[in-house]
């Protein structure tokens, strides 16, 4: 075999830390990669993890969608400071935040900063899922590191379960306990998507992984809105990006995520309820649904079943 570079083993090295951040075995990484059709042996997995092995473009889309991250998460480091440095050739070496940005330069996003007059450029419209640990303020750090990774792994699945690959979204913006997701407008992702599949789709998740959970069950709240924002150098911001997070963090849909007793609760968006949930799409009963306040906003909150359940929401709450 040809001697590996730097980023032949950077990625060998990140490859064996995303397994074991996510508890996978790499019979269970194996068995992921055959679903996904690209199937490589568990010998060969091993090898490549110990820098014996080159990992080609289809292996690594494989296993960045196997891992729930982007191949970019695989070829760069995450933790970084202001002084570290990432070798990409023998010739090049890089600040790791502009490695980082060089990584993500094409992407849409990216293009949308600033216009020649330095104002806020012209927003963009956007499905919006905010999310968020319940009760995470009685968690140690310790036990949070390892929820950050849980939350952004089940998410990701449920977001491919969906068809709503990554091509179809921005990257996740983080929010230490919770994080964002900014879903492009698309015929293939249907604002009622969301209520019928996503979250029905998560919530199976959700069980599935506190029925083996050793600790505490892992319990989550979201907020879905669909709105116009902006994008700058600093992140995204705007009134949609604001009135999503009311709905998630506001006083009455916190206190009743926490007397819920499914795993998974959702508010939504006036805006969604009327152009959504009170048409009784297939898939959606309104009756499941309850007005909340959130702040100067309503919202319309639900607690969610897995698929296969009597329907899809639990009953309301009163």
């Amino acid at each position: 075999m040809e001697k590996l570079g730097p980023t032949g083993h950077r990625v060998a090295r990140r490859l064996g830390e995303l397994r074991r951040e996510r508890g996978l075995t790499l019979g269970q990484l194996e068995k992921r990669l055959t679903e996904l059709g690209r199937p490589i042996q568990l010998s060969a997995l091993s090898k490549t993890e110990k820098g014996e092995r080159r990992v080609d473009a289809d292996d690594l889309v494989a296993l960045a969608r196997a891992l729930s991250v982007s191949p970019n998460s695989l070829l760069l480091p995450l933790q970084i400071t202001a002084d570290t440095e990432v070798e990409l050739t023998s010739a090049v070496v890089l600040q790791a935040e502009e490695a980082w940005t060089w990584a993500l330069r094409d992407h849409p996003s990216m293009r949308r900063t600033r216009n020649s007059k330095g104002t806020a450029a012209l927003p963009v419209h956007r499905l919006m899922l905010a999310m968020d640990v319940v009760g995470a303020s009685t968690r140690s750090n310790v036990m949070r590191a390892t929820l950050r990774n849980t939350i952004h792994d089940l998410l990701e699945r449920a977001l491919l379960m969906c068809g709503i690959s990554e091509d179809l979204r921005d990257p996740h913006l983080d929010r230490g306990d919770g994080l964002l997701v900014l879903i492009y407008p698309a015929d293939q992702v249907p604002k009622s998507l969301l209520v019928t599949d996503l979250l029905p789709r998560l919530a199976a998740l959700l069980q599935e992984h506190n029925e083996t959970a050793s600790d505490q069950p892992l319990r989550l709240r979201v907020a879905l809105h669909s709105g116009d924002i902006h994008f700058d150098s600093r992140g995204v911001f705007g009134e949609d990006i604001d009135i999503v997070f009311r709905l998630l963090n506001s006083g009455e849909p916190k206190a009743r995520s926490q007397q819920s007793s499914r795993f998974l609760t959702a508010t939504i968006s006036e805006g969604m309820y009327r152009s959504v949930v009170r048409h009784g799409y297939d898939g959606i009963d309104a009756n499941e649904f309850e007005p909340v306040a959130a702040g100067e906003h309503r919202g319309w909150m639900t607690s969610v079943r897995r698929p296969g359940a009597d329907h899809v929401f639990q009953d309301r709450q009163r």
